[in-house]
């Protein structure tokens, strides 16, 4: 199923994310971490999602993994005396 979806949609994140999930649950490592790399091309949405998702346990040993699978992080900055606060900072943690 997911694989068909795939093949009508190659660019649908929510699609390649349930693929990943789906071939990190097989042990297909290459497939899910080149799924993963598509949706993040698209933004970080999921990256808060798969940082906690389950079904990619099996991808988080390896190094290659990291990028997809850290926690990102929405801070108000402090404002500086002078100067205008113009909206979130995005971080990025292990």
């Amino acid at each position: 199923m997911g694989l068909r979806a795939l093949a009508i949609d190659p660019e649908e994140t929510s699609i390649l994310y349930n693929v990943a999930c789906v071939y990190a649950l097989l042990g297909q490592t290459e497939d899910a971490l080149n799924c993963l790399g598509k949706v993040m091309e698209h933004g970080t949405f999921y990256k808060n999602w798969a940082a906690k998702d389950s079904d990619l346990d099996s991808l988080r040993s390896d190094p290659r993994s990291k990028p997809f699978l850290a926690s990102v992080v929405w801070t108000i900055p402090r404002p500086i005396p002078g100067r205008r606060v113009t909206g979130p900072v995005l971080q990025v943690s292990d």
